[in-house]
């Protein structure tokens, strides 16, 4: 009897008749127990695929903290919108964690100041901060980390494609953030530009910058402490 990988035996038998004949017959079966190697394999596997899901929760958690604390540092304007640094780690969430990851950080965010956890700007937290004039830049903050995180090697490996991803994710989160502003003030779109896009782009733009340039570093911080 040989063994084959993967469980698959090939078998032997001889047969001898009383007259002395002998007839060799040869047959395949499978094995019903894999071989202690592929257990130990699909062992490895299992622990490094639990490992991962664990590092996902852990970075998403810790990014969901990251934007909650970027949220609170603000520049209040004469506007109803102030300038804080929450793009800037819903960028980075995306850059690092990727689409899924990083909306996923976002999402946790979203939760948990909806649930009344002061993590909105300005310590506050609630439906009501949702349901408010500002409440769509809040909730456009899922398709800015999204988009920043896509999944394209070409632009995340090079400064001016993560640029791009970054500025294509807050286009998003400004297109959200106009339209439900637009719709509670009833404002016309000049005037909400003018109110919470215009004075805005100077930061945005920087935020921009910042999060292409900090994003590959802190992924080689991060790789090389795991």
């Amino acid at each position: 009897m040989k063994s084959g990988r993967g469980g698959v035996f090939l078998c032997r038998l001889r047969l001898t008749s009383p007259r002395g004949n002998s007839i060799l017959l040869l047959f395949f079966c499978v094995n019903a127990v894999p071989a202690a190697g592929e257990e130990n394999v699909q062992d490895e596997r299992n622990r490094r695929m639990k490992r991962m899901r664990v590092r996902g929760m852990v970075f998403c958690a810790l990014f969901a903290a990251l934007i909650g604390v970027c949220a609170q540092v603000q520049l209040p304007l004469p506007g109803m919108v102030p300038v804080s640094l929450a793009t800037l780690g819903v960028m980075m969430s995306g850059l690092l964690l990727g689409a899924r990851g990083g909306g996923m950080a976002v999402l946790v965010y979203l939760l948990l100041g909806a649930a009344g956890v002061p993590v909105f700007a300005g310590f506050k937290g609630g439906l009501a901060v949702l349901a408010g004039p500002t409440g769509g830049y809040l909730t456009g903050y899922l398709p800015c980390a999204v988009l920043s995180g896509l999944a394209l090697p070409g632009l995340q490996k090079r400064f001016g494609g993560r640029c791009l991803l970054a500025a294509l994710g807050a286009a998003a989160c400004i297109a959200a953030g106009t339209a439900w502003f637009m719709h509670v003030t009833g404002r016309t779109l000049g005037e909400s530009l003018a109110a919470c896009v215009v004075p805005f782009l100077p930061g945005d733009a920087a935020k921009i910058l910042l999060a292409a340039f900090l994003s590959p570093r802190l992924r080689k911080a991060l790789q090389q402490k795991n």
